[in-house]
């Protein structure tokens, strides 16, 4: 059919050992980082004129995909570039700072 393709429209570029890495879409050109078992999600936007944020928010995957944290990085930024990298980058900080549940103790 025309204007059909089939090629995926998903290109994984993840380590299969540790799920880190990118996913792309080639039909619409989003992006979705992979980095310890969580998608983080970023977004530029104009702070005030030639300044950059950058925007992350970071799912936990599974079953149903669950929100843990939306926030900007700190700083603005020249360019949009500069500022997609300070937010992966505050984006990898907070989930490195997050600390795993205890295990829980069997019942006595």
């Amino acid at each position: 059919m025309l204007g059909m393709t089939n090629t995926p429209p998903l290109r994984r570029t993840i380590d299969p050992k540790t799920g880190d890495g990118i996913l792309y879409c080639d039909r619409c050109g989003h992006q979705e980082h992979r980095y310890k078992l969580h998608a983080i999600t970023l977004a530029v936007e104009p702070k005030e004129p030639g300044r950059w944020v950058g925007q992350f928010r970071i799912t936990i995957l599974g079953k149903q995909a669950m929100t843990l944290c939306t926030a900007y990085a700190s700083g603005t930024f020249a360019n949009p570039e500069g500022a997609e990298a300070a937010g992966l980058a505050a984006a990898k900080a907070w989930l490195d700072s997050q600390r795993p549940a205890a295990p829980s103790a069997p019942p006595a």
